[in-house]
């Protein structure tokens, strides 16, 4: 059963992640930064359901796999077909993207690394490294689950552990590992955080939600004063403690911000299409910017970075992003129905 909170919840990151994307001030883009792409982790773990998957883990896997590798590989062909299409339209000829050759665009894409300071083959849409990031995420959280359900501590403990190992991994490592790999073990916990708040804390947080969310507030906010955070190019803010706390901080606090309130029509409507506009507000941007406000900055003499300029875009990429939406709801429905059919 669906969560309208949740599907808002997942509105509200999808909006911040946009947002970051096109480079607010920079108190903004820091706080941002420090808990958005976290909250998606939680997320996940919070919607993971473990009677569902404890007698038959295959069936995750299996289900994973197609709501994440399977759209990661389309959206990467997609992203790459736009945006051949629009460098011809743009130069009058086929321009492949990053000056790759075409055995090196299918290995970026294969390898599935957003990380252009860490890898020299990052894949054209960047945005993407998170669905097989969280793919891995989620396989490594499922192993924890299987092994280690039955003792609590032990559970707490390992994925402690392995998110810890994960940041030392990152720390020494001379290059990025396949599907975000070091990056996945960094934020496992997150992703049992989320489980593990739906499981057990969800309703205590609520009785004293009140007394924390100014306190919350204020140590997310506290992250504009520390070094950026950015895990897809392995930017963990000025250290592994505070980096976990200011994400901590602003996901809670955005919880009781969504949960209080009346789920929002817009952030639901895109929470329940995270996926889609997830994969395709890298390009979108891009498109945005060549098409529609680089040719209006230069013909009237605008600062591109004015705030009007960047709201502009992001409005414009949520609209552009409804086609996209409701294709891929027809294209499911008819594949639906063809299978029904079979």
């Amino acid at each position: 059963m669906r969560l309208n909170w949740v599907d808002s919840l997942k509105g509200l990151g999808i909006f911040l992640v946009i947002m970051g994307h096109l480079k607010p001030p920079q108190i903004v883009w820091l706080w941002i930064f420090s808990f958005h792409i976290p909250l998606f982790f939680f997320i996940s773990g919070y919607v993971f359901n473990s009677k569902k998957y404890l007698d038959n883990p295959k069936t995750f896997v299996i289900s994973r796999f197609k709501q994440l590798i399977i759209p990661y590989f389309y959206y990467s062909i997609l992203t790459l077909i736009i945006v051949l299409i629009s460098n011809y339209f743009y130069y009058n000829k086929i321009k492949i993207p990053l000056n790759y050759d075409i055995s090196e665009l299918f290995y970026a894409i294969t390898y599935g690394v957003g990380n252009k300071a860490n890898f020299d083959y990052s894949i054209i849409n960047v945005p993407l490294w998170f669905l097989p990031g969280l793919f891995v995420t989620s396989i490594i959280f499922l192993c924890i689950f299987l092994i280690f359900n039955k003792s609590l501590h032990l559970f707490v403990f390992n994925t402690i552990f392995i998110s810890v190992l994960g940041y030392v991994f990152i720390q020494f490592l001379p290059f990025a590992l396949p599907w975000s790999f070091a990056v996945a073990l960094s934020v496992i916990i997150f992703y049992a955080s989320g489980y593990f708040f739906r499981s057990y804390l969800e309703d205590k947080f609520f009785k004293i939600a009140d007394i924390l969310i100014l306190p919350l507030l204020l140590i997310s906010f506290c992250s504009i004063g520390f070094n950026p955070t950015n895990i897809n190019n392995w930017y963990y803010n000025a250290n592994i403690f505070s980096f976990y706390l200011f994400a901590f901080a602003g996901i809670l606090s955005m919880i009781y911000i969504v949960k209080r309130k009346n789920p929002s029509r817009i952030f639901s409507f895109y929470g329940k299409n995270t996926l889609i506009v997830f994969a395709i507000h890298g390009p979108l941007i891009g498109l945005t910017k060549r098409w529609i406000t680089t040719p209006l900055t230069d013909f009237y003499d605008i600062n591109p970075d004015m705030i009007v300029i960047k709201i502009l875009i992001f409005v414009l990429v949520l609209i552009f992003s409804i086609p996209f939406i409701y294709a891929r709801k027809y294209i499911k429905k008819k594949i639906s129905k063809k299978f029904k059919t079979v």
